[in-house]
């Protein structure tokens, strides 16, 4: 009887443990969907009968912290095509009283077509000094150049990038320039003048917007002079879309990507009226940050946009992409976030719809040649197979058909296996 007792091995909660990991996972993934501590403490004595307070269920997700702080200091790829960067603002408690702080975003596009937020920070309020201290910190992760910069029309922005990164084109948007001319414009003239600037941002050539945009200055200064005056000061950015041709264009002239991205963290922040610390909002927007990572998707016609990047910008552009850094070395740093997490749990993780747990998963090869830029962890089946799947083979070759009046047709060709790369 005590030998037995010695072999004694949990299946549930392993030893040392004082909770249920999958209690674990499943409050971090409420709380990824914007649930507040206490409604996570509701759900789960609703769902399971158990009692949970608040500090525990902080407790469970402060576990992410770390993997926050590596994922925010990850490496970068040495050069990106674009780099979209803004700020949106939350309301925080400090000392006693609700203040509102902006949360910087960088959302970059690689050589290789993918998309991957670079980095989320923290400040009191946007500024080009801050924009300044992000620059300064991409570059100390690696990365050595920025071909286009895409940013709204913040006083001393496109400045702060070019301390950083001499060479990088910046790209006004488009979009938030028009919204800041009709706030002074009276609104009997808003349709009117809407249609005479569609001709300067519509312009084929930079030459003809120029001269649209002389026109525009002509017509309405006498109206209104400060709806044409952002557009003067600010053409030298403004005007930068011009130099490329008409693909990358509708790529860079506005800054929706990253605006989008707002969007979805605007769903699971949505609920809070106030965050009570920075950690809080921090972890929230890196779990939102996981969710939507199996959502991006390469540029579409991307290696048109590529060899045209290629042409504008020359050397700047390599010739040879590590491809596996580019993809399977930004996985890395997800799947190491989601084993700190919750250590020995051995359940898959699937993108888009990430269950915050720890496993041996297996990603095809980067370096194979036919990889795909949405390709992700594969994830098991969930139902029990009673039977083992046979191996992956080549079919028998075809053999005529007995009757030779009619033709014969080959089974279908099963795809070959694909080299797996293993997280261990």
């Amino acid at each position: 009887m005590q030998e037995e007792c010695l072999r004694f091995e949990p299946q549930f909660v392993q030893k040392y443990q004082t909770m249920d990991p999958d209690l674990e996972r499943r409050i971090t993934g409420m709380y990824a969907r914007g649930m507040s501590t206490r409604d996570i403490q509701a759900q789960v004595a609703d769902f399971y009968g158990t009692d949970v307070s608040p500090m525990l269920v902080s407790r469970v997700t402060d576990k992410l912290l770390d993997g926050i702080k590596e994922w925010q200091t990850r490496p970068l790829d040495d050069t990106y095509a674009v780099v979209f960067m803004d700020a949106i603002h939350y309301k925080i408690r400090q000392d006693a009283k609700v203040i509102s702080k902006a949360s910087y975003t960088c959302l970059g596009v690689g050589l290789d077509g993918r998309v991957d937020v670079l980095g989320i920070w923290l400040s009191e309020n946007e500024g080009a000094h801050f924009w300044l201290t992000v620059m300064t910190d991409l570059r100390d992760r690696g990365v050595k150049d920025i071909l286009i910069a895409c940013v709204d029309g913040l006083k001393g922005f496109p400045e702060a990038i070019a301390s950083a990164f001499p060479q990088t084109q910046v790209q006004l948007c488009i979009v938030h320039q028009i919204r800041n001319s009709l706030r002074y414009m009276a609104w009997k003239y808003q349709r009117d003048f809407i249609a005479d600037l569609k001709l300067v941002y519509r312009a084929p050539t930079r030459e003809v917007a120029e001269a649209e945009l002389a026109n525009l200055e002509t017509k309405w200064e006498s109206r209104c002079a400060m709806a044409v005056r952002g557009w003067r000061d600010n053409w030298a950015h403004l005007s930068t879309y011009f130099d490329y041709p008409p693909v990358i264009r509708k790529m860079v002239y506005t800054t929706n990507a990253v605006e989008a991205l707002h969007r979805q963290f605007r769903k699971v922040t949505k609920a809070k009226g106030a965050f009570p610390t920075d950690d809080s909002l921090k972890k929230m927007l890196y779990l939102a940050t996981l969710d939507l990572k199996g959502s991006f998707r390469s540029k579409q016609g991307w290696p048109q946009i590529f060899g045209q990047l290629k042409i504008v910008f020359g050397d700047r552009v390599p010739e040879v992409i590590n491809w596996q850094r580019s993809s399977l070395h930004k996985d890395h740093y997800i799947l190491a976030a989601h084993r700190r997490l919750l250590g020995t749990i051995r359940t898959p993780i699937q993108f888009g719809a990430c269950d915050y747990s720890h496993c041996a998963t297996t990603v095809p090869c980067p370096t194979s040649p036919d990889i795909s830029a949405t390709s992700s962890p594969q994830t098991p089946p969930t139902s029990p197979q009673p039977y083992p799947s046979p191996p992956h083979s080549a079919p028998p070759p075809a053999t005529e058909s007995p009757n030779p009046d009619h033709s014969t047709k080959c089974s279908p060709r099963t795809p070959a296996d694909k080299t797996p790369y293993t997280y261990s």
